[in-house]
């Protein structure tokens, strides 16, 4: 099957599905009786509380409340299962494993061995349902705007998965599909987007990541004093512009002729003609509105927006 141009990829994805293969991704597995509370002591939300076969948002955060990770939680019946942005299984294993001592629960990357696909639009529900039984696992969560479908199939059942690309009615999707509906969503990744030298609420996914209700947590005291502040000096924002745009990343962000953040992530959005990004911006410049430019020399102008795909 070959891959669809952009603009029928993001039309699939308001109307039918669109499938994307996540081919790279970190995917991280927690087993073991006391894994839920294990995680939970190390994550930003609400671990112990998640319901069966639920998927949540959470940052693993250092003492400082800086973010290592920005990871999606699935509470699968025998297991956890993290994922993450390409390239972070080693720095995650090795932040983690240090506090598994003594505890009943074992952490294993199976990255290697798992195949992690996405399906976004109204029929992807119904579409991922087809396949499951069949040792593919598929939990719903909308981190991309549009229905979401994160389906999981280990090694040996990778051959059910790949039966996506050929069913009527699939869109094959790439990454250029994919980082506009990330970007517009304002999805960040790890090591892109976010880095440890940003404070979590910084990412601007509180309200989907951060419980500040759920007791203590491994950076959870810098955290809640920010919360208690009420604000941030610098936060992720969507950016936009007219047209086809392309500037080496990341690269500066300008508001009244002074360098305010970022731009982290850039994509070409077929669809409605127009260039989006992410970027981290210091609070001065995130108003919806603020026209700021980008590139070496400042020449592009582009927009901050607060939307929705």
């Amino acid at each position: 099957m070959t891959e669809a141009t952009l603009e029928v990829q993001e039309q699939a994805a308001l109307s039918g599905c669109v499938v994307f293969p996540l081919r790279d991704w970190t995917i991280l597995s927690i087993t073991g009786p006391e894994r839920h509370s294990f995680l939970h002591s190390f994550c930003t939300n609400d671990i112990k509380g998640m319901a069966a076969d639920f998927v949540c948002e959470a940052f693993v955060t250092n003492v400082k409340g800086r973010i290592l990770a920005h990871v999606l939680v699935f509470n699968e019946p025998e297991r956890l299962t993290l994922l993450a942005a390409p390239g972070l299984a080693d720095a995650l294993l090795k932040h983690l494993q240090i506090y598994l001592v003594g505890l009943d629960a074992e952490l294993r990357d199976v990255s290697a061995n798992t195949a992690l696909t996405c399906l976004v639009g109204p029929q992807s529900e119904e579409i991922a349902t087809s396949l499951t039984g069949s040792g593919v696992r598929s939990l719903r969560y909308d981190f991309l705007g549009h229905p979401t479908q994160i389906v999981l199939a280990d090694q040996e059942h990778i051959a059910a998965m790949q039966k996506l690309e050929s069913l009527d009615g699939v869109t094959l999707g790439g990454n250029g599909g994919f980082e506009v509906l990330r970007i517009a969503a304002q999805f960040p990744l790890s090591g892109k987007d976010v880095t440890e030298e940003n404070l979590a609420q910084e990412a601007a996914r509180t309200t989907q990541a951060i419980n500040f209700r759920k007791g203590c947590y491994l950076g959870q005291e810098p955290i809640a004093r920010l919360d208690a502040m009420g604000h941030t000096n610098k936060e992720l924002r969507c950016l936009r512009c007219d047209g086809s745009l392309e500037v080496e990343l990341p690269c500066d962000v300008q508001f009244g002729g002074q360098s305010v953040g970022k731009l982290t992530s850039l994509a070409y959005s077929a669809r409605r003609n127009e260039t989006i990004g992410l970027a981290m911006l210091q609070t001065r410049a995130t108003a919806s509105g603020t026209e700021v430019t980008v590139g070496a020399d400042g020449q592009h102008h582009m927009q901050v927006v607060s939307r929705s795909p």
